[in-house]
C-alpha cells in the first residue's frame, strides 16, 4: 500500500512539474514567433517603403499584442496581455485599468486599445 501511494505521489509530483515546463515553453514558443512577426513586418515595411503601423494593424491583432483569459481566479475580472515579452493584466472595459506583474498600475483601456503611461 505504502509504495503505490508513493508512486501516485510521485506520479503527480512529475506530472505538476511537466505540465509547468509545457506552460513555460508554450509562452516562450509565442513571445518568440510574435517577435519574428514583428520583426519581418519591420523589414518588409523598410524595404518597401511602408508604414509599420499599418501593417501591424492589418497583420497582427492588436498591433502585436496577445489577448488571451487568465487561467486564474482573476478570470472573471482581468484578462492577460503579452506585449513585448511582458506580462500584463487589464481591465476589458472602456477606461479599464493596465496592470503590470506586480498589479501596478501602468496605463489605461481606451477604445479597444491599451495606452500604457
Amino acid at each position: 500500500m505504502r509504495k503505490a501511494k508513493a508512486i501516485r505521489n510521485f506520479n503527480n509530483e512529475l506530472t505538476n512539474i511537466i505540465d509547468i515546463h509545457i506552460h513555460n515553453i508554450k509562452e516562450e514558443y509565442e513571445s518568440i514567433i510574435l517577435e519574428e512577426k514583428n520583426k519581418l513586418l519591420e523589414k518588409i515595411a523598410e524595404g518597401e517603403n511602408l508604414n509599420i503601423d499599418q501593417l501591424k494593424s492589418k497583420y497582427l491583432k492588436k498591433k502585436g499584442i496577445k489577448v488571451e483569459n487568465l487561467e486564474e481566479p482573476y478570470d472573471e475580472l482581468l484578462d492577460k496581455v503579452i506585449y513585448e515579452n511582458k506580462v500584463y493584466y487589464f481591465e476589458n472595459k472602456e477606461n479599464g485599468k493596465v496592470y503590470d506583474i506586480n498589479f501596478g498600475i501602468v496605463g489605461r483601456y481606451k477604445n479597444s486599445k491599451i495606452v500604457f503611461n
